[in-house]
């Protein structure tokens, strides 16, 4: 930062500026007891006169074109999620109509708005068939979850020492990654055990939740503050 932009404000040439810094303190007491320089900021809490305070700018300028392309981009994954989320949840109950009753083409579909027999044969393999699909169903929910639990922990904590980009892109590849596994289950017709790896996998890279959690603080960084509310 120049002087000459700033009149009146004194910087210290003992030290080298950080980027972006727009005021530089550093008292110093002489013999005397005199602080050399003038009182440009208040002292802070636990701070002492020999401290060196850098505060930094706060740019309130116009988000660039290139910010805005970040609510599409977590729009189509969130909404790539949902949907390859539902799809598989249809085909694991296929899945395990098929491998449990192979003799069937399709199961009698009933309501409960309507009276059901339950003890027709039909009824009780349909309703053997729901809860097989449905244990499946935790299993794939216990295979994502319990790691990204783990995974958004440390994504959460050092999204602030390597940046927010990463994290837009490594639950996606999580994601693409688990799709990959799915695609290829279906169409070789795997155990659905095989499924499981997939999901695993995009546990591993922080899910649907490190998406949410790297959205939120961009929204946070890039807000000016003239938009942020006082406490």
């Amino acid at each position: 930062m120049k002087l000459d932009e700033h009149p009146g404000l004194w910087m210290t040439t003992t030290h080298r500026a950080l980027p972006g810094v727009v005021i530089e303190r550093n008292k110093r007491r002489s013999r005397h007891g005199n602080i050399n320089g003038p009182d440009l900021l208040p002292d802070l809490v636990g701070s002492n006169v020999t401290d060196d305070v850098y505060l930094i700018t706060q740019s309130d300028n116009e988000i660039g074109w290139r910010k805005w392309l970040v609510a599409p981009y977590c729009f189509l994954y969130i909404a790539g999620y949902i949907t390859s989320s539902a799809t598989f949840g249809l085909f694991v109950y296929y899945k395990v109509q098929r491998d449990l009753y192979p003799d069937l083409d399709q199961l009698n579909e009933t309501s409960a708005c309507k009276d059901v027999n339950k003890s027709s044969l039909d009824y009780q393999r349909q309703v053997h068939v729901q809860d097989v699909a449905s244990n499946w169903g935790i299993y794939t929910s216990l295979a994502v979850g319990i790691p990204a639990i783990f995974a958004n922990m440390l994504l959460g904590s050092s999204t602030d020492k390597f940046g927010r980009k990463f994290l837009f892109f490594l639950p996606c590849i999580g994601t693409l990654i688990r799709m990959i596994v799915t695609v290829n289950g279906i169409y070789f017709d795997f155990n659905l055990t095989y499924h499981l790896i997939g999901f695993i996998v995009e546990g591993l890279t922080g899910q649907l939740f490190t998406m949410l959690l790297v959205c939120f603080t961009y929204v946070a960084d890039v807000t000016s503050q003239k938009g942020k509310q006082e406490p």
